[in-house]
Formats: C-alpha cells, sequence, structure tokens
C-alpha cells in the first residue's frame, strides 16, 4: 500500500512539474486551430487566446528553457521567481515577435501573418520541447512548479511590483490583440511587386528598367487577402503611356498584356511570377507598367477609376532601328 501511495504521489508530482508547460502548449495548439475557423462564436476566443500566444506564450517557453529550476530550491543552476518569471515572459515575446518579423521580411514567405503565427508556434513549441527536458534532468526538489494552493503572503509583500507587472501586461495586451485581431476600419489586402536581386531574393527593389519590345523581363506579384472575408481578385497588367497636356499627365495609350484571377481566404496569401514585353508603340518612349487589382466580376475594358488596388514600375523602351 504504501509502494502504491508513493508511486501515485510521483505521478502527481512529475505532472504538477509540468503543469504551466503543458498550459502553455494547449493553448498555443489551441489558438492554432481556430486560425482555420471565423464566425461571432469564434472570433472572441481568436482574441482572448491570441493575445497571450503573441504577447507571452513565446517568451515565458524561452523562460522555462533557460531557467528550469525552482528559486526556493538548491540547484546551482541560475534561478527566478514566480513574478520574475512574468516579467521576464513579457519582455522576451517583445523581443521575440519583431525579430521573427524581421527574419520573415528576408525569406520567400514575406510578412504575413499565417508565416508569422507558425513561426511564433515553432519558437513556442521548440523551446517548450527544451524546457520539458531541462527541468526534468533536475532532481524534483529543484524543479520549478507553479505555486498551486501556496500562500500568496509573499507575492503580497510585494504589491508594488504586482501592480507593475500587472500593468505591463495589460498595455502590451492592447497592442497584442490588434495584431492578432484587426477591428473593421483596419482591414486590408496587400498589393505588391517584387523583383529578383543578385542572390536570387525577391525584394522590393532591383526592377527591370529598361526592356527592348523583342525583350522579356520578369516581376512577381504578391497578394494577401487581410480583409476577413474570402475574395474573388482580378488581376489587370497594362502598359500605359502618358503625355501632359496642360500640366496634367493623362494616360493617352492603354495596352493590356495580360490578366489573371485568384481567390484568396482570409490570411492566405499568393505570389505569380509576371513576364512582360513592351509593344511595338513603346519604342524610343517611357513608359508605365500598372498593375490594376479588382474585386468581384470584371468588364472587358475595366476603368482605371474603378480599380480597387494599383501598383506600378517605370519603364524605359529603347528605340529600335527599321528592320530590328
Amino acid at each position: 500500500m504504501v509502494r502504491v501511495r508513493n508511486g501515485g504521489r510521483g505521478i502527481h508530482t512529475a505532472l504538477l512539474t509540468l503543469l504551466d508547460i503543458a498550459v502553455v502548449v494547449g493553448i498555443a495548439l489551441t489558438t492554432a486551430l481556430l486560425w482555420q475557423y471565423t464566425g461571432a462564436l469564434v472570433t472572441p476566443l481568436r482574441v482572448a487566446l491570441g493575445v497571450p500566444f503573441v504577447v507571452f506564450l513565446p517568451g515565458y517557453a524561452l523562460t522555462v528553457a533557460m531557467f528550469p529550476g525552482s528559486a526556493s530550491g538548491q540547484s546551482s543552476q541560475p534561478s527566478l521567481s514566480a513574478l520574475e518569471r512574468l516579467t521576464l515572459s513579457v519582455g522576451l515575446s517583445v523581443v521575440v515577435v519583431p525579430l521573427v518579423v524581421l527574419f520573415l521580411n528576408f525569406t520567400a514567405w514575406g510578412i504575413n501573418p499565417t508565416p508569422i503565427r507558425l513561426a511564433l508556434l515553432s519558437v513556442t513549441l521548440a523551446a517548450s520541447a527544451v524546457a520539458v527536458v531541462r527541468r526534468l534532468r533536475l532532481p524534483p526538489t529543484q524543479r520549478f512548479v507553479l505555486p498551486v494552493g501556496r500562500p500568496l503572503r509573499a507575492v503580497a509583500a510585494r504589491r508594488v511590483n504586482v501592480v507593475i507587472g500587472v500593468l505591463l501586461v495589460l498595455s502590451v495586451g492592447v497592442a497584442g490583440s490588434a495584431l492578432v485581431q484587426p477591428g473593421d476600419s483596419e482591414t486590408f489586402t496587400e498589393f505588391s511587386l517584387l523583383a529578383e536581386n543578385e542572390t536570387g531574393a525577391l525584394v522590393a527593389d532591383d526592377y527591370p528598367t529598361e526592356v527592348s519590345p523583342n525583350e522579356t523581363a520578369t516581376v512577381h506579384v504578391g497578394l494577401g487577402n487581410e480583409e476577413g472575408r474570402t475574395l474573388n481578385y482580378t488581376v489587370v497588367v497594362e502598359f500605359q503611356q502618358f503625355r501632359s497636356v496642360d500640366g496634367e499627365r493623362i494616360v493617352t495609350s492603354r495596352t493590356e498584356v495580360d490578366r489573371y484571377r485568384t481567390t484568396l481566404g482570409p490570411g492566405e496569401s499568393s505570389r505569380t511570377e509576371q513576364q512582360f514585353s513592351p509593344p511595338a508603340w513603346a519604342s524610343g518612349d517611357r513608359v508605365r507598367l500598372t498593375f490594376l487589382l479588382y474585386t468581384g466580376s470584371v468588364s472587358e475594358n475595366p476603368g482605371l477609376d474603378d480599380t480597387y488596388r494599383k501598383t506600378h514600375i517605370w519603364v524605359d523602351v529603347p528605340a529600335q532601328e527599321d528592320g530590328v
């Protein structure tokens, strides 16, 4: 009978030791699952779980990975109190999120909600796995355990620090809620042009600036749906020639060279390689390669004033000699 009690107590102790990490992993995975759903009932839950997912979980997972021991134990490793862990977790999250965004900016995925969420999920899960291994390697008496059921006199004695910590969490939480769930006035569609640099990376620079009518150049068109609903997009690609009339620049010639359609759900993105060659009438002129974005149905000859978004690059077309 004694062995059973000791065995049960050992299992209970092990579970309590990993309780905080289990909660972190559970919230992270639940948040990831809710990315696939929208609706009036799901949205509040996505926000409620999304805020700690952004402003707390990555930092906490890193904190417990670096400091697996208890502040009251006899471990030779550095340790933190529960309040210090809370403050450090928020601080590390504030640092990790911008670093993740900066890293993604130099990758093919770019700064889009889905890659950012997956990157933060990966950081949280990887750090949690390291934390489990490091904590279980310590003797049970030296492991950090959530102060469940313990007297709160020590925390009350630091009430000033508690207030500061709560205010810090609330202030960062407000900013995080805006990142997780933008308001109606902040919905948008990302529409961008990218080109390959000398290393082959896609950047918002190094666009083709001089292309002959008998040459072909390439750009990449990026689309990102942050409207909160599924949209049907149509991209129309055309060359435009301008002339100044009474000091005002007006379009005198338009030649459509391509158009394509795509459907994106909330948070989805696409990237399309677009090849182009200037029309013969552009020889010896400076023309504008314009990308017009429309939503819904589009007529055969869409108007410039009906565009939802538009972007462009300027291309110099060298004059061609007769017979060339």
